[in-house]
């Protein structure tokens, strides 16, 4: 049997994380596994795990316990929660806070890096390396179309980041996700939008990718922005 790398784990009954789980399923790539965990016992790290999300709304004994046996394993823990978490560095390699109604996007995004198909290529050590400097990344995703896309898209994406991208940001990611069958492809003359955000920080570690994404509308690009390691 293919061993499983990647593991995404719903922790605590709930209907909004039930649906989360339901939805990332449906989308999930062979080398995935996703579960949801009532109870929290039997759920240790395996061999071939590379990374665990874990989603919860609260960080409770159990999600503790959970968490704490991947992250000294040596497997990227990353979770998503509603509330802020203490002293998290003991616990996990980086955690964000979302609505639950975003956990399923959020899971969606930091997968994408590593199995979709790029055109230019992010990877797991790109990820390893964003979620490893501080206990705490940010996330965000917007969709545009229309003259100045990426333009419009970004300002969006950075828009709902707010404070946590600022000249004292270490490192980020940022993800364009366009439609290779669209009527109106993507041209080279669009991509200064890119760079041209990418260089008001000019002292930050910057990884960019540019992936398929075939479900998108029309003329229709998404960009996704995952930001770490504040001063």
């Amino acid at each position: 049997m293919e061993p499983v790398y990647f593991r995404i784990i719903g922790i605590g009954i709930g209907k909004a994380t039930e649906n989360a789980v339901k939805s990332i399923k449906e989308k999930a790539p062979v080398a995935t596994e996703v579960t949801l965990a009532e109870t929290c016992g039997h759920i240790t790290p395996r061999p071939h795990d590379r990374m665990v999300i874990l989603m919860a709304e609260k960080a409770t004994e159990e999600f503790i316990a959970v968490a704490r046996r991947f992250h000294e394993a040596d497997v990227l823990t990353l979770a998503v929660v509603t509330e802020v978490m203490d002293s998290p560095e003991k616990i996990v390699n980086s955690y964000t806070v979302k609505p639950i109604d975003e956990f399923a996007e959020t899971a969606e995004i930091l997968m994408s890096i590593i199995l979709d198909s790029p055109m230019v290529s992010l990877d797991f050590h790109d990820l390893w390396s964003l979620m490893a400097i501080a206990p705490r990344f940010y996330i965000s995703k917007a969709m545009a179309g229309g003259a100045d896309r990426i333009k419009k898209a970004i300002e969006d994406a950075d828009k709902k980041l707010g404070e946590s991208m600022s000249q004292d940001t270490v490192r980020f990611i940022m993800i364009l996700y366009m439609n290779p069958d669209s009527p109106k492809p993507l041209r080279m003359n669009e991509i200064p939008a890119l760079t041209d955000y990418i260089a008001k920080f000019p002292h930050t570690d910057v990884a960019w990718g540019v992936y398929r994404a075939h479900s998108l509308p029309d003329d229709k690009i998404e960009i996704a922005i995952i930001s770490s390691g504040i001063k």
